[in-house]
């Protein structure tokens, strides 16, 4: 018997316990995710009760092949909602708006900064949120569990726009005209230019937003600048450089990027162990090509001017270019043919000959003597190993990434940090094996060594942690964000003393661990704290702490479609007594 469940309401039942009842025998069968539950072996005609509220029982008569649909009254509870800003005040006149089975509603928190809604019926899922302009912000989605539970909404007590106007200037003070920026503000990110006095205009920002930008050049990466919008300022100004052309001044750009050549046949085939010679930037360099007919420089300037030679047993070729792009790749072809077959045999022939009859004369002095005119010494082809590690979806740098370069009996280890790559000089004797880069936030990356003197890896970002990359103040409450795990910092008013933070983790349970330093220096050494297994419900944290910068990073491993903690870091105004690790705040 095919049995539909529906709430008063007309709203589906689905994945909701229904309990029966007939001949003195009770069982509790779920819905299906539409809301069917499917009754059979029964006697034909037995009267059977039904009920998810016991004081709304719904009775029917068993069918093998019948279908019946059942409206049934669900637990209906209160729930309440606290209101509260970031610094854990709680919030009166705030406007939050809900949303569950259907329905959208508008309630004002009352003067102790409480809404309650009533009549909600158990497990029913609810999304709160504000609107501005119409727009939502800080949705938060909550799920009817028990009555009269508490559930905190961290809101905005006031919201405020301002239009943020930014004027892009040299180191002299002077506007910089016609210059392309890149913004990102939240998720978004857009590129303008500048106007004839240097400005770009942005609109209707919200008040506390971080903007971040930066000019654009060609050959070259300027830094990000990170600008919070603020109430009454008529100007931000942003440091660039002026773009300057090639042809009158190579130099101002100081760019240093790598030239790749290959050298082949008129048949298009790979002429390896050539010696070309490269003249540039008053250098001279011998390279030999390899195996696949290709030789490179990694010290070569943007619009730098290059000479190349090649003499291949008399057959020369000369070329000129000028340097445009990173890693741009120039074909040479020499004709290697030897378009007088016979001569050449004969040629074979009579050297055939003389080896006969003067095969007891000792040649060797002769030989060493002719190495020694034609030798030219090789320029080393990978002076060292240069590393660019950069985000694969925006193309900009993964700063404070760590590189290792796996040895059979070492590691070396360098991170990124403000010239946006690492140089790792090339050993003669060995080579490494392995190449392993570790970011925080990204997916770790692990791969045989390539012989090569740049090297660009692009890193995925791991989509289960979100790292807060700005420095928060101590004080104020942080609640949870995002699925899976969250990594923020804390700027603490003292660099030693006892450190208090408290959180309340709710039904469903998490790991909390805290690190000093920032969320770039995270490691086994850096560790304060560990939970060492999720926990649920309130506690409080007490450690001892002692760290250069005053700062401290704390890291919430969150179970998958969690979004339910919140935890507030003290400053360190008092010293608070401890008598053992944590201590229940229940």
């Amino acid at each position: 018997m095919k049995l539909i469940f529906t709430d008063c309401e007309n709203v589906i039942l689905k994945n909701t316990e229904v309990v029966f009842e007939y001949k003195n025998s009770i069982e509790t069968i779920s819905t299906d995710g539409e809301g069917i539950i499917s009754l059979k072996g029964l006697p034909e005609k037995v009267e059977i009760a039904c009920f998810i509220n016991e004081s709304d029982k719904y009775f029917f008569k068993f069918k093998e092949k019948g279908e019946e649909n059942i409206k049934l009254e669900l637990i209906k509870l209160d729930m309440l909602f606290v209101i509260i800003g970031n610094n854990q005040n709680s919030l009166s006149g705030l406007n939050i708006f809900f949303e569950y089975r259907g329905k959208k509603e508008e309630h004002t928190s009352d003067n102790t900064g409480q809404i309650i809604l009533k009549n909600i019926p158990l497990n029913t899922k609810i999304k709160a949120y504000q609107i501005f302009k119409g727009k939502e912000y800080n949705a938060e989605h909550f799920q009817c569990v028990r009555d009269k539970a508490q559930y905190f909404f961290v809101g905005d007590f006031l919201f405020e726009s301002s239009d943020m106007k930014f004027k892009l200037i040299d180191e002299s003070g002077q506007v910089i005209r016609n210059a392309d920026m890149r913004f990102k503000i939240d998720q978004d990110e857009f590129e303008a230019v500048t106007n004839a006095n240097g400005n770009i205009i942005v609109k209707d920002i919200k008040i506390d937003t971080i903007v971040s930008c930066k000019q654009l050049m060609f050959g070259k990466s300027l830094p990000w600048h990170n600008v919070t919008c603020e109430k009454g300022i008529d100007e931000y100004i942003i440091h660039g450089e002026k773009i300057k052309d090639f042809a009158y001044n190579t130099s101002a750009l100081d760019s240093i990027v790598r030239m790749k050549f290959r050298l082949v046949d008129s048949h298009s085939e790979p002429v390896p162990n050539a010696i070309i010679k490269l003249e540039y930037d008053e250098k001279i360099r011998n390279k030999y090509s390899n195996q696949n007919g290709e030789a490179m420089i990694d010290d070569i300037r943007l619009g730098s001017r290059i000479k190349a030679f090649v003499d291949i047993k008399g057959k020369k070729i000369e070329s000129e270019y000028i340097c445009q792009e990173d890693n741009e790749l120039h074909e040479m072809v020499i004709d290697t043919s030897n378009k007088k077959v016979l001569l050449a045999l004969l040629g074979a022939i009579v050297l055939i000959a003389i080896i006969i009859l003067f095969s007891k004369i000792d040649f060797s002095k002769a030989e060493m003597a002719e190495n020694e005119e034609i030798k030219i010494e090789k320029d080393t082809i990978i002076r060292n190993y240069k590393y660019f590690v950069k985000d694969e979806i925006s193309g900009e740098s993964v700063v404070n990434a760590k590189i290792s370069l796996i040895f059979s009996d070492t590691v070396l280890s360098e991170r990124i940090k403000g010239n946006d790559f690492v140089n790792f000089a090339a050993l003669d004797s060995k080579s490494p094996q392995k190449v392993k880069i570790n970011a925080v936030g990204y997916l770790p990356y692990n791969n045989d060594f390539v012989l090569d003197s740049i090297n660009e890896i692009l890193l995925n970002k791991d989509t289960l942690v979100y790292v807060d990359s700005k420095v928060e103040n101590c004080g104020l409450f942080t609640k949870s964000e995002w699925n899976g795990t969250t990594i923020k910092n804390f700027k603490l008013n003292k660099s030693k003393g006892r450190l208090k933070i408290f959180y309340n983790m709710f039904a469903k349970p998490d790991k909390i661990e805290v690190y000093k330093g920032g969320v770039y220096d995270i490691s086994d050494e850096n560790l304060l704290f560990s939970s060492k297994v999720e926990v649920a419900g309130m506690n409080t944290i007490l450690m001892d702490y002692q760290t250069a910068d005053s700062t401290i990073t704390v890291k919430i491993s969150g179970i998958e479609n969690n979004k339910g903690w919140i935890y507030k870091v003290f400053c360190q105004d008092v010293v608070y007594p401890i008598n053992n690790a944590t201590e229940n705040n229940n």
